[in-house]
């Protein structure tokens, strides 16, 4: 006898994607203690015949599809018999597997005899849309309820990957290449705190990576520990370290791991903002922002003045000048005597010491300048030295020693250098033990090779007297 069955509900809400969890069997292992969900969903209808609410028993067929009407069956009919209806209302469980939902919609069709094993099954219409808490089924399998919070799902038995059937890592993430879209996006963040993510190993004591907001300016990447950036690494061995920021001091460092002051490099340095240029030097405004600039000296000085006299005398900065080029020349040594009528000459005095720096000054300041007088040639007995050359000065700042006087027979004498940044320390006097064709050994070149500063020659009846120094002033 057949029968029309009217008004049956889907009574399953999206609450039972997660409530049937603790009570249903099978599926796959999930954290010890807790019960690992199956592919088994709970159906609850509501069946009335002629407007009346059935109280029977009652035989039921379920079958999937993948539309409203027809085409397509998606996987076998389940038999449900001797269920019990009461006041019209009805629960089975139903299990079609974890293939049946793939993200697609599905439909669910009902036919059903009261009562059981009495007559033949009535298919009842419309189908039934199913909602989504059937489709729990599908990524609940190995995932399990945490069994200290309800509300958190957990999974321990593997890689997680997302874009890729063979995960290499715990969480595996293949983006592929795509145009227009962002692989990777996190999208969130602490209300409190501004925490978007953190990465930290296990041990909580080592350091981690923490990325964060401040309000809506800054952007903060931060770690407990100091920082270091390496190139070539291979796979997880560290590589060469390339920067380096410590935690304690700040201090940052390029090709060092331990920078010593705010900025320590190891290697050299370009600066280029277009002020740049062959022979500048990098020169700092009164708020320390650095340029490129001609220095006040050498190429690009408009003024000079020159000390010859050896005597003192003074050198006062002009207003505006704040930096000065110096160079100094000391006095050339005297020339030795040597033995006449003997064959032997007298050495020639040894040149003085060339130097050359620039320096910083104070406009209006008054610097002592000195120039070193050459040393007097010997003119004393048998076998005597010349006089050394003076020493040239200018101010505290920079120096040039003089040349030593030469030697008589056979002895040598020392040449001058200086005390500035470029040193060149004069040539020693020419000294023969013999009479050569010319009756006079010539005395050293100054540091620069100048003949300023030069040492007297040597003779077998007297020595000549050495050149003056002399100090030259750029700005």
């Amino acid at each position: 006898m057949r029968r029309n069955y009217l008004g049956l509900m889907l009574l399953v809400m999206a609450s039972l994607a997660i409530g049937p969890i603790a009570v249903l069997a099978g599926g796959q292992g999930g954290a010890a203690g807790v019960t690992p969900a199956g592919t088994v969903f709970t159906y609850q209808g509501q069946l009335d015949q002629g407007g009346v609410r059935v109280n029977s028993t009652c035989d039921f067929e379920f079958s999937l599809w993948d539309a409203a009407v027809g085409p397509t069956q998606i996987g076998g009919t389940l038999f449900v018999i001797n269920v019990t209806v009461t006041d019209g209302r009805f629960t089975v469980q139903l299990d079609f597997g974890a293939a049946a939902f793939n993200g697609n919609a599905r439909w669910l069709e009902i036919a059903v005899r009261c009562p059981s094993g009495a007559g033949l099954f009535t298919t009842l219409v419309p189908r039934q849309p199913l909602t989504p808490a059937p489709y729990a089924v599908r990524s609940l399998a190995p995932w399990a309820v945490s069994p200290t919070n309800k509300s958190d799902i957990i999974y321990e038995t593997g890689n997680v990957g997302i874009g890729t059937a063979s995960p290499q890592a715990r969480f595996h993430l293949d983006a592929g290449s795509v145009f227009g879209q962002t692989p990777f996006q996190v999208v969130g963040e602490d209300f409190n705190t501004g925490l978007i993510a953190r990465f930290r190993r296990s041990n909580p004591l080592e350091p981690s990576i923490t990325m964060l907001t401040l309000g809506n300016t800054e952007a903060i990447l931060a770690s407990e520990k100091s920082w270091r950036f390496d190139t070539d690494a291979a796979g997880n061995s560290p590589g060469t370290p390339r920067m380096t920021i410590l935690h304690g001091s700040g201090n940052v460092g390029i090709g060092t791991t331990a920078p010593t002051e705010k900025l320590d490099v190891a290697g050299s340095v370009r600066i280029t903002d277009g002020t740049q240029g062959e022979g500048k030097v990098l020169t700092s405004d009164a708020s320390g922002v650095g340029t490129w600039q001609t220095p006040a000296g050498g190429g690009g000085f408009s003024n000079m003045q020159v000390f010859s006299s050896p005597v003192m005398s003074d050198f006062t900065v002009p207003a505006g000048v704040t930096k000065l080029m110096i160079e100094v020349r000391g006095g050339g040594g005297g020339g030795g005597k040597g033995n006449a009528g003997g064959g032997a000459v007298g050495q020639g005095g040894s040149g003085s010491g060339y130097g050359m720096g620039i320096f910083s000054v104070t406009p209006g300041s008054i610097h002592a300048v000195t120039v070193g007088a050459g040393g007097l040639g010997s003119n004393g007995g048998t076998c005597t030295v010349g006089a050394p050359g003076g020493t040239t000065s200018f101010g505290i700042i920079i120096s040039a020693t003089g040349g030593g006087g030469g030697g008589g027979c056979g002895s040598s004498s020392t040449p001058g250098s200086s005390t500035a940044p470029l040193n060149m320390t004069g040539e020693k006097g020419r000294q023969y033990f013999s009479s050569p064709a010319t009756p006079e050994n010539p005395g050293g070149a100054c540091g620069d090779g100048s003949t300023i500063g030069r040492g007297g020659n040597g003779n077998e009846f007297f020595g000549r007297d050495g050149n003056d120094g002399n100090v030259v002033v750029f700005w």
